[in-house]
């Protein structure tokens, strides 16, 4: 059973695409795309931290989300989470309802809270605290003191690829947000790397469908986060394509060997 940690998803709130230059054209084209990428990564078995700010200003109903979403979820309040959860039975679709707490995952001490603290137990024998709130801001005023809080962690969905992450990826990510870097770029290209076999498959789909559509994407988008000819990677995706081939209808040799090729090389003979 793996943990992740996600916030301030926002379903459903129109403006918090262009407020915090999320990569979407309309509210929809969010909604979906966090839908999948949290069910690319999260198991009916595994645990789920949301910490604060799970949709606003929504038209659909929280169920029309809550249902679709895998993993055992645990919720901690958020400044925008008043009106929905009043529409719905809370504990039948969480674990856990809270606005504060301090857990374990066997190896570190967390304190989770939507807010970011400056201060939480165990802070000086090196424990986190993960929050949400602040998006991807960097221009208040506090931002300078957070930069040089390493052990303070931002689970919010925007400095972390639309994806719910692993405490392992949440450091990595805030590493990159407090240094100044972009962490998503035209709706966040996955770490190919770090993803296990079905996950792989739902990328490997995603691109065989854009080969056929005449918009292969480019290496750089789908390996992000590493060398295009990383060998693990074509390993990995050598050992889908039988079963991909054949969902997809079985495509001929040279449909296959041109996305090999893109996917080794950054190139397409689609083009």
């Amino acid at each position: 059973m793996a943990t992740y940690f996600t916030a301030d998803l926002h379903f459903g709130h129109a403006n918090i695409i262009k407020h915090c230059d999320r990569p979407f054209s309309t509210v929809d084209e969010m909604d979906e795309h966090l839908i999948t990428a949290w069910n690319s990564r999260v198991r009916q078995h595994d645990r789920v931290y949301i910490i604060g700010d799970f949709m606003f200003r929504n038209k659909e109903s929280p169920v029309s989300y809550l249902s679709r979403l895998k993993g055992k979820k645990h919720f901690l309040l958020g400044n925008h989470d008043v009106k929905w959860t009043k529409k719905v039975d809370m504990l039948h679709y969480f674990e856990t309802v809270e606005r504060f707490i301090e857990i374990s995952d066997g190896q570190n001490r967390l304190t989770l809270c939507h807010y970011p603290l400056m201060s939480w137990n165990h802070m000086a024998k090196g424990s986190y605290m993960i929050h949400g709130h602040i998006h991807n801001n960097r221009n208040a005023h506090y931002f300078e003191t957070l930069r040089n809080m390493p052990n303070l962690l931002n689970a919010g969905v925007d400095i972390n690829n639309f994806f719910p992450v692993k405490l392992d990826d949440l450091i990595i990510n805030n590493e990159s947000f407090k240094s100044g870097e972009t962490n998503h770029d035209d709706k966040a290209p996955v770490a190919l790397d770090s993803l296990g076999i079905d996950e792989l498959n739902v990328e490997i789909e995603k691109g065989y469908t854009d080969m056929k559509e005449g918009k292969v994407r480019p290496a750089s988008d789908v390996f992000s986060d590493m060398q295009k000819d990383s060998v693990n990677a074509i390993r990995k995706a050598q050992k889908t394509f039988d079963g991909v081939a054949e969902r997809l209808g079985n495509p001929g040799e040279d449909e296959i060997q041109s996305w090999v090729d893109n996917v080794r090389y950054g190139e397409s003979n689609n083009q």
